[in-house]
């Protein structure tokens, strides 16, 4: 009789430099490319039950958004556990294989996988740190990527995209079903169903292949440039200029320009406005003429601010890395490398500071602070617009978070 089928992991560590867009989804769920960090590691395990370990602060929303799948749970029996923050591909996948001995496999201090026959002694309910893995196993150096923060995802995103479209379903875009739309390279553009292509829309994948996912629509006069990613329902709207390196996620509107950037998903960025070498959380809405500078005028390297942390990032290009449920009024600057935190609010003239704590009001330079209260209510409202219910684990995070950043916001009253 043949052994059954192993463990699948995928674990979440204490490194915290990914926050920003952590606060409501484990690191695996960011997105890079077309697919989600998740959604590539599985790709390799199709054979694998797949569990979850996630931080104990987000184990509940986790649960409710993974009903089928254990989470947090005490595994016994042969484990394949995977770091959430790695992107996998065909030549990591080999060196990590499901079977073997047991092993750490480590990029310098970091642990990017683990192989185990018995991990009934591993702690729940942690972030599986460097010291918690049992130390009389092997261990291996490998080389591999592993996202530290929002930023290296943004950096990544072209060459995911190209990895990624060469998974990507859909049916390859044809001139003759399209006689008002010009398709550069039509071999490498790829469509969903139902995908609206309206006349004057130029796709150019000369550069890189665009897919486009299921019921999007393109509105007249847009240029999409490869490697481009547009998710299902998304809305492109009319004028608009997406240059290479762009993935969007479902249920979005987008306008203006953008280049090399990141939008999670159900995020508005309707309008004019640049935003550049950017990371959108989900529930994010772009006021008219919203814009943010990527580049600084001494060309360079960019330093961000996370909580009461500087680091310095090393590009020389970045944009923007904005939490979920942020929202900016019309005609907001942002500076290079700012980061606005979870369901704060962004409106007025002048350019911002670079680090705005979570559930902060700011208006004209006045600083205050956005009541819980009132911050959920303006996430239910736009959530049912889409058809989403805030449910109580997000409505439970959403106070914890408030809570936990409190130091934060009274630095800056």
């Amino acid at each position: 009789m043949a052994a059954p089928p192993g463990i699948l992991c995928l674990f979440e560590d204490d490194t915290t430099g990914l926050a920003p867009v952590t606060w409501v989804r484990p690191a695996f769920d960011l997105r890079c490319g077309i697919r989600t960090l998740r959604e590539k590691i599985l790709s390799y395990y199709p054979a694998l039950h797949v569990c979850l370990r996630v931080r104990p602060e987000i184990r509940e929303l986790t649960k409710a958004q993974n009903l089928d799948i254990p989470v947090n749970t005490r595994l016994s029996g042969p484990t394949l556990f995977i770091c959430g923050r790695v992107l996998m591909d065909a030549r990591l996948a080999a060196v990590i294989a499901s079977d073997g001995p047991d092993s750490l496999f480590m990029y310098g201090q970091t642990v990017v996988a683990a192989r185990m026959h018995d991990p009934s002694d591993l702690p729940l309910d942690v972030p599986l740190s460097l010291g918690l893995w049992p130390t009389h196993i092997r261990r291996v150096q490998i080389k591999a990527r592993v996202a530290a923060y929002p930023w290296d995802l943004v950096h990544w995103n072209q060459e995911e995209l190209l990895h990624d479209f060469r998974v990507c379903e859909g049916d390859t875009a044809h001139a003759a079903a399209y006689p008002h739309v010009h398709l550069l390279n039509p071999d490498d553009i790829r469509l969903g169903t139902n995908v609206m292509l309206m006349p004057g829309v130029v796709l150019d994948a000369t550069s890189g292949p665009i897919a486009l996912g299921d019921h999007s629509q393109i509105m007249p006069f847009t240029y999409i440039q490869g490697p481009s990613y547009i998710g299902p329902d998304t809305v492109v709207r009319a004028g608009t200029r997406l240059y290479a390196g762009v993935s969007v996620g479902p249920v979005c509107r987008i306008g203006g320009e953008m280049a090399v950037s990141v939008v999670q998903g159900y995020s508005n960025k309707a309008h004019d406005g640049f935003l550049g070498h950017a990371f959108l959380g989900e529930w994010v809405n772009l006021g008219a003429g919203t814009t943010a500078s990527n580049l600084k005028n001494t060309y360079g390297p960019i330093s961000a601010t996370i909580g009461t942390s500087r680091v310095e990032t090393g590009r020389t290009f970045l944009g923007p890395i904005l939490s979920d449920h942020v929202k900016t009024g019309i005609g907001t600057t942002l500076d290079t490398g700012t980061i606005v935190g979870f369901s704060s609010q962004i409106t007025g003239g002048g350019v911002l500071p670079k680090y705005v704590p979570p559930f902060t009001w700011r208006t004209d330079g006045k600083v205050a602070v956005f009541r819980s209260d009132k911050a959920i209510e303006v996430a239910r409202r736009m959530m049912e617009r889409r058809q989403k219910t805030l449910d109580a684990p997000l409505e439970q995070r959403f106070l914890k978070i408030f809570d936990e950043t409190t130091h934060e916001r009274n630095a800056v009253l």
